[in-house]
């Protein structure tokens, strides 16, 4: 049984997962955010190369992640891939974004 954090190559691409250490659920993947990152069952959400950030809508609320994974905290005029603007709270949830400079 793999627990913490692994690579997993899956069909040439390798993802991030982590796992539970201890506990009843050992073992099982994270549903959550940890280490100011979103995980979906054990899975590590992040932004392709090509995007930079990716808008990531979890528990209802929308959140800015980079190509690491770690979301993007209190920025302001963060520009993804495609030229859109975003500033974030300090949970990283998106507060505006836009195509112009956020003022």
């Amino acid at each position: 049984m793999t627990t913490g954090k692994t690579t997993i190559d899956i069909d040439g691409e390798k993802y991030t997962y982590n796992f539970r250490k201890a506990g009843s659920n050992k073992g099982a993947g994270y549903n959550s955010i940890t280490d100011d990152s979103i995980y979906v069952q054990g899975r590590l959400i992040k932004a392709d190369k090509d995007e930079k950030y990716k808008v990531v809508e979890y528990n209802d609320k929308e959140y800015l992640v980079g190509t690491s994974g770690k979301l993007a905290k209190s920025k302001t005029n963060i520009q993804d891939g495609d030229g859109k603007y975003y500033k974030t709270n300090s949970d990283g949830t998106i507060k505006e974004s836009g195509y112009d400079k956020i003022k």
